[in-house]
This record gives structure tokens, sequence and C-alpha cells, in this order.
């Protein structure tokens, strides 16, 4: 569903049936490919991962403690 309302420019509703489809689809042996193939589309639409946010958090603070 997320990937139609990408097709159809509906971002916000594609945001809410990706995250659902993530945290849902868990335990499967597909659950790599799905994971994959949400995290690819939310990045497509310009929206940050929480992963992507948690590198670039760790980076700072590294950057921080080599400066200091």
């Amino acid at each position: 569903m997320g990937l139609i309302e990408i097709e159809q420019n509906n971002h916000e509703q594609a945001k809410k049936w990706l995250d659902h489809a993530e945290k849902d689809f868990a335990g499967y042996t597909a659950e790599n490919f799905v994971h994959l193939k949400v995290y690819a589309a939310i990045r497509m639409m310009g929206y940050k991962t929480d992963k992507e946010m948690a590198n670039k958090e760790k980076c700072n603070k590294q950057t921080y403690h080599t400066m200091a």
C-alpha cells in the first residue's frame, strides 16, 4: 500500500503504511527483503531513517570528542 501511495504522491500516507509494514512484518523469511524495500522507499521520499539519524549522531559525538 505504501508504494502505491508513493506513486500517487501521497507521501504522508505512504510513510504511514511503510512504517506499519516495517514494524509489523517481523519473524518471516522475507523480513529482510521487506525492510530493505521499506527503507529504500522512505529514503526515496526524502525522509530520514532512524538508523541514518543514529549514525549521524554517533559521528557528531565522535567528532566532538576528538576536537575537545
